[in-house]
């Protein structure tokens, strides 16, 4: 997909592949509503879409493969088993995308919140807690799912099942997506392609919060995609980085932070450009859209959803909060009348981690460890931090095995387990493990020096 030394994106292939996945997603729908019968599905009608869309996502995998493989020497061994480690995070996202077909709890608030801008009313009545953009973009998207649901003959109320279809099919691409730009960090990284394709496969495979983002359909897997596009791009095309930190901003707030991460590298064009953009969006929707003061909800409402009381929220602030309420609750007392004062301290200890991390950051500030640093640091100072946010611990935990792993593999290899080869539970104090993992991780690279990118 790219030439020998090339640093540029196959924007054409990248272009091919997306159409083919709009395709890969249409054709199950078509087969379903006419029925023919040579197709049948283990768990009934309601689910058959899904288990077509496996067989026909699983065949777009294969077809990319073999296509990238054309033109290569296909009689050397180490050409299959990278093919086949570039395949085995997709397979696994296409098990997991049809067999669990069912709307989570987030998607829900999603499509409340945009039924609700399409009716006039505030995005923000409910459960919805992020900035206005994604819900304006479902409100927005959803007339062409009302079409294409009378065109296959569905009543109206399921058409926001067809969003949802499209969007559970989504999660497949961007962990496409996100396999090549994480193997193109790892070959700057100075990994060979072999090896590059192996650690990041047994990142993605390996990897609770990628299940749990794609299980709870979150838009984690969009924002990193979109965050590492702008990494890749940043040095040669700094408008288009700009623009995509941008717009991650507009999906969840934290990603606003990479506007400093690209001032602290004097990146002013692109640092100027996010921005405008940040501000010309806020602008529209403060102005321009309905109803009006729909930021201002926003910020009013998000802060009161984290409540800290969750073993599973790995965030400073959560750690802080229960580590005073659990002997206070074994004691038979009540921590209400102290939430909020622990929640202000929690804030407190996030940002003193985050300064020490900063620190490191100035230390030697090369780009990949800089924004690999800076996703993982959105962990660290927002005050909720779910199992599945920790996908954004990726880059970070690529950048150590590549420059820490011959030096201190005792922090890096337990810091990869704690933050992904785990399971989520509700064991205070162990739950806290992703938190410990990424910590290790920042250590591990602190003061770590950038290798030559590797040669094919």
């Amino acid at each position: 997909m790219e030439r020998e030394g090339c640093s540029c994106l196959p924007v054409r292939a990248l272009v091919v592949i997306a159409a083919a996945w709009v395709l890969a997603t249409v054709t199950p729908l078509v087969l379903w509503r006419w029925g023919p019968a040579f197709i049948d599905s283990t768990y009934g009608g309601g689910h058959q879409p899904f288990e077509l869309l496996g067989l026909f996502l699983s065949l777009l995998a294969l077809g990319t493969v073999g296509w990238i493989l054309r033109g290569v020497d296909r009689t050397q061994p180490r050409v299959w088993l990278t093919a086949i480690l570039w395949l085995l995070p997709v397979l696994m996202a296409t098990q997991q995308v049809a067999e669990h077909a069912q709307p989570s709890w987030d998607w829900k608030c999603y499509v409340g919140a945009a039924d609700a801008l399409m009716a006039g009313a505030s995005p923000y009545s409910d459960c919805y807690i992020y900035p206005p953009a994604f819900a304006q973009i479902l409100a927005e998207i959803y007339p062409a799912f009302h079409w294409l649901g009378e065109s296959l003959s569905m009543r109206a109320p399921k058409h926001w099942m067809l969003v949802f279809f499209f969007w559970h099919s989504l999660q497949v691409l961007m962990v496409g997506l996100l396999g090549f730009l994480l193997v193109r960090l790892a070959r700057r990284e100075g990994l060979s392609a072999i090896v590059a394709a192996g650690v990041v496969a047994a990142l993605l495979v390996v990897d609770t919060p990628l299940q749990r983002t794609i299980r709870h359909n979150q838009v984690n897997l969009v924002v990193l995609s979109l965050v590492l596009l702008a990494l890749d791009r940043v040095g040669t095309r700094p408008k288009i980085a700009g623009s995509l930190v941008a717009l991650a901003a507009h999906i969840k707030l934290l990603p606003a932070l990479f506007l400093g991460v690209m001032a602290m590298q004097r990146r002013w064009v692109a640092m100027g450009f996010g921005a405008a953009v940040v501000l010309a969006g806020v602008g529209a929707q403060v102005w321009g859209a309905s109803p009006e003061g729909m930021w201002a909800e926003f910020l009013v409402h998000a802060p009161q959803f984290g409540q800290g009381e969750y073993f599973r929220d790995n965030s400073p602030t959560g750690l802080l909060f229960n580590a005073v309420r659990v002997p206070i609750d074994l004691m038979g007392g009540d921590v209400l009348g102290w939430a909020l004062p622990l929640r202000v301290l929690g804030l407190v200890l996030s940002f003193g981690l985050g300064a020490w991390v900063f620190q490191g950051m100035r230390q030697r500030p090369d780009t990949d460890r800089l924004w690999a640093e800076g996703l993982a640091l959105m962990l660290i100072l927002s005050p909720v931090s779910w199992e599945h946010h920790y996908v954004w611990a990726l880059p970070l935990a690529v950048v150590a095995i590549a420059r820490a792993w011959d030096r201190q593999p005792a922090l890096v290899f337990p810091g990869v387990v704690l933050i992904f080869g785990l399971p989520t539970f509700d064991l205070f104090p162990l739950s806290y493990h992703r938190l410990f993992g990424l910590l290790l991780l920042f250590v591990a690279v602190r003061g770590s020096v950038p290798a030559e990118p590797a040669r094919r």
